[in-house]
């Protein structure tokens, strides 16, 4: 199959992953607005908003990192595990920072304990965007969104126990980690097939990567400011009915704003390989 294809393939695996994605999502925020109501959301908003500014940090440019590595590199081993192992040092301590800071903030108590299992679920997410970065080197993007559709799924159908059963906030939100726990898992059993899993002590190679990823986190971490730094402010200066009627309408720009980056995860192996090659292309 052609470079051509593949970017092709890749895309349009994401699309109809993103559709079905997209489907699953628009019924779980729907299940999740009519249970909580309008204050509900808003803390629901802020739990989300607040984690995803620490996740930033988190993943700050490593995953796209990785991708351009087994690229360029040609022993893909070393490359996944010793940024693998990276990740999961810089995750631990990022996520547990965010579960401490939260403490600081006049947030609800049930806003703060979501705020913890938050963290969990994302520090799973973050871990699972390494084995991503794989299938993307690999074009296999269709691996990696079969298991999101999955882990979507399950977030959906326990959710809607969750709320028909009335078992309240915080249980809603455990939901979360169990479908974020299965897509980890169920990436890490098909990523075997191209590297080896194991942890990464070469710590002379870890100043290369760092310096790497440290422009992509810098965007990243503007890109946050830009579209979410909002929520966060609303929730400071307001209070969670506020957010909840703000963060609704939010939810369309998020949708949108994920397809241009469908193309770019396909295609940025290949353009990195056109860099390195000095191909004209």
């Amino acid at each position: 199959m052609s470079y051509t294809r593949k970017v092709a393939y890749n895309t349009v695996a994401q699309m109809v992953g993103k559709v079905i994605g997209i489907g699953i999502s628009l019924l779980t925020v729907a299940t999740l607005f009519r249970y909580l109501g309008v204050e509900g959301v808003g803390k629901y908003t802020t739990v989300f908003a607040f984690v995803a500014f620490f996740a930033v940090f988190a993943d700050f440019g490593l995953q796209w990192t990785l991708i351009r590595e087994l690229t360029v590199q040609k022993d893909k081993d070393k490359v996944f595990q010793n940024i693998f192992t990276l990740r999961l040092i810089v995750a631990l301590l990022i996520h547990l920072l965010s579960f401490a800071a939260a403490w600081f903030f006049n947030y609800p108590i049930d806003v703060k304990l979501g705020i913890g299992i938050i963290t969990l679920s994302w520090f799973f997410t973050t871990m699972n965007s390494v084995f991503v970065g794989v299938f993307q080197n690999n074009f296999r993007l269709d691996k990696s969104v079969s298991t999101d559709v999955l882990g979507r799924a399950i977030i959906y159908v326990l959710i809607l126990l969750a709320t028909t059963y009335n078992l309240g906030f915080t249980i809603v939100l455990i939901s979360y980690v169990f479908g974020t726990v299965v897509n980890f898992f169920a990436n890490m059993l098909m990523v075997r097939r191209y590297v080896t899993l194991g942890f990464g002590r070469d710590t002379a190679y870890w100043p290369t990567i760092l310096r790497q990823a440290f422009p992509i986190g810098l965007v990243l971490v503007f890109h946050f400011i830009y579209f979410k730094i909002d929520s966060l402010m609303l929730s400071w200066m307001k209070g969670m009915v506020d957010v909840g009627v703000y963060g609704t309408s939010y939810k369309l720009l998020e949708v949108l704003e994920s397809l241009p980056v469908m193309f770019l995860g396909a295609s940025f192996p290949l353009i990195t390989k056109y860099v390195i090659d000095k191909d004209k292309r």
